[in-house]
């Protein structure tokens, strides 16, 4: 019997002394994980026709966002800013301009993406079309224009056609080997009824291949949707979910952590934007973003920033406690997120005091 206790008191010792040290290092790897914030020099310009609406992960690591630009404000003389970060430095810029850029419809809130070897494609309709649309025809089409890096086109691709009805968003492509996929989502706002297509086209001949069509039950909205080398990521509600580059259902399901963390109530008078009206009663911030850099999954809150690998079941952990840091618990609405390494992410954001568009890029490095 006496044996018995004694083991029993060893055992007990040893699982106190184990949780300690388990706590001692949870504790050491949190403090570890501290971020400090910095304003890139992102602002407002009053030539602005296309503000960013999101970031965009280049290959070598550096962050690019796009803006098209006006001289005058004449809608005839438009350039794509197309500009860079890559580290601690401000973004370095390069203008494209183009007499085809003249054939673009206003307002100029479209897709725009740049591969490796400097084309640029742009999802927009033109002048011509809206025109006509707005004379009460029947649809419009949206394409997409692929661009050289001196604003030529070398191809011009039908994403799709809508009517007065239905709303399109597009959300990302990607180019892999010989073919571009383009994920974009297009609703009956009447109806509240949403559907995400991924198109899949011959890189040189232009040519559609597949359509994947996703369909959500009325009146939800597709959050985000990302693609990255590991597959085609959704956030919907609770959770995000992951596919192949083609839409097809890949096994990963991740459960969001704080799921009552999406948006930040913050006590303040200023007006601020809410569903294109403004509203001086409006308190409440979208903090809710995501990005997929190399086989993990990053997430952010109202809480902070977390991340979990890609693995299926793999649950969130806390990397960067946010609770004190100015934009994470301030008057500031998320926009996008990209994460670029194991030490730097970028948040674009928008104080509504200053404009209904995103009005700054804040540039978080592991101190």
């Amino acid at each position: 019997m006496l044996k018995k206790i004694f083991k029993l008191k060893n055992c007990i010792c040893y699982m106190l002394v184990t949780c300690m040290i388990f706590t001692m290092g949870t504790k050491a790897s949190a403090e570890g994980n501290t971020f400090t914030s910095n304003d890139t020099g992102f602002a407002y310009k009053a030539n602005r026709q296309g503000a960013p609406q999101k970031l965009e992960k280049a290959g070598d690591g550096t962050v690019r966002y796009y803006e098209w630009l006006s001289s005058g404000g004449n809608l005839n003389n438009l350039r794509l800013s197309i500009n860079t970060f890559n580290g601690a430095s401000g973004a370095k810029s390069r203008s494209v301009k183009s007499k085809n850029f003249k054939k673009i419809n206003e307002p100029l809130y479209d897709f725009v993406y740049q591969d490796k070897k400097g084309n640029v494609y742009g999802i927009h309709n033109t002048k011509k079309e809206s025109r006509l649309f707005h004379k009460k025809e029947k649809s419009m089409n949206e394409y997409m224009f692929i661009y050289d890096k001196n604003g030529n086109v070398k191809s011009k691709l039908k994403i799709t056609k809508h009517n007065y009805s239905q709303n399109v968003t597009m959300h990302d492509i990607m180019i892999k080997g010989n073919k571009i996929y383009v994920a974009f989502e297009k609703g009956n706002y009447k109806k509240g009824k949403y559907s995400l297509y991924i198109n899949v086209y011959n890189k040189k001949t232009g040519k559609q291949l597949s359509q994947k069509t996703h369909i959500l039950k009325a009146h939800n909205r597709y959050n985000k949707v990302k693609y990255s080398d590991s597959g085609l990521y959704i956030l919907l509600g609770d959770r995000i979910e992951r596919y192949s580059i083609d839409g097809k259902k890949l096994k990963g399901t991740y459960m969001l952590p704080n799921n009552n963390k999406k948006t930040a109530k913050v006590n303040g008078s200023m007006q601020k934007w809410d569903n294109n009206n403004y509203n001086p009663d409006v308190s409440t911030y979208n903090k809710e973003e995501f990005s997929i850099s190399g086989n993990n999954i990053y997430y952010c809150n109202a809480d902070g920033l977390y991340s979990t690998h890609i693995n299926a079941g793999s649950a969130f952990s806390l990397l960067f406690d946010a609770v004190n840091d100015a934009y994470f618990a301030g008057e500031y609405s998320f926009f996008d997120m990209v994460y670029t390494d194991a030490d730097t992410f970028y948040i674009l954001m928008t104080n509504y005091a200053e404009g209904e568009e995103p009005t700054h890029i804040i540039r978080y490095s592991r101190s």
